[in-house]
């Protein structure tokens, strides 16, 4: 069974356009839906109303000329595939038209069934490669904001844990050293000022108490220098 493509044939030439549908008749690779328009607003209510595989486009209409015909219908059709048909003498528009995004041109006179088949089918297998391509490049940009998002949010969280972490190290030195600060201080006075009342385990109570008082600091700074 026949690969039926439907093609808008953009020609207000009537002979040029009668001679493409009949090159395209002698295909027996594919069948050809042909769809003439002879003017740029005939071709644009038909591309509201109905869709095409591709688009073969003569630049010289009646209601648009040269290259800002192919331009226009690019800009409002980006994902049907254009083929220019030039003549002769306007071959270097065709190749504009190809440097603006066409893919490909076609020169009035110099097309056979054989080349015209060809330039068809080629030319929609490459804007179907670069359109794949376009939308692999578009998830892969979309996954890699993704992931430069986590990264982000990544290290948000790194950074309000550490600013935590400095905030629970305050307090373990405000709230836990100053307390041994004070009995430290205190069982040294009480060493001092009352040497003579308390007697030898009651003052080696107190040495214990200020040992392990400073040990106590030293292990509390031991814990907040390994945190940090």
């Amino acid at each position: 069974m026949y690969e039926i493509i439907k093609i808008l044939l953009i020609e207000d030439n009537p002979g040029d356009a009668r001679l493409i549908k009949e090159m395209l008749k002698e295909s027996m690779r594919a069948r050809f839906d042909v769809v003439n328009a002879r003017m740029k607003s005939e071709a644009s209510v038909l591309l509201a109303h109905n869709k095409f595989d591709i688009i073969l486009l003569d630049l010289n209409l009646p209601d648009s000329y040269g290259i800002e015909t192919f331009k226009s219908f690019a800009k409002s059709y980006p994902d049907i595939p254009i083929v220019v048909l030039t003549g002769i003498e306007n071959e270097q528009m065709g190749e504009d038209a190809v440097m603006s995004g066409a893919q490909d041109y076609l020169i009035k006179g110099q097309v056979d069934p054989r080349l015209l088949v060809r330039a068809l089918r080629y030319s929609m297998e490459r804007f179907n490669i670069q359109k794949q391509l376009q939308e692999s490049e578009a998830r892969f940009r979309a996954v890699n904001a993704e992931l430069e998002d986590r990264v982000k949010q990544r290290n948000n969280d790194l950074e309000a844990a550490n600013q935590e972490l400095e905030a629970f190290s305050f307090s373990v030195s405000h709230v836990l050293k100053s307390p041994l600060g004070t009995i430290e201080e205190l069982s040294k006075i009480i060493l001092e000022d009352y040497d003579n009342v308390h007697d030898a385990g009651c003052r080696d109570y107190l040495n214990r108490i200020i040992l392990a008082a400073k040990e106590m600091h030293q292990l509390i700074d031991s814990l907040l220098h390994r945190e940090r």
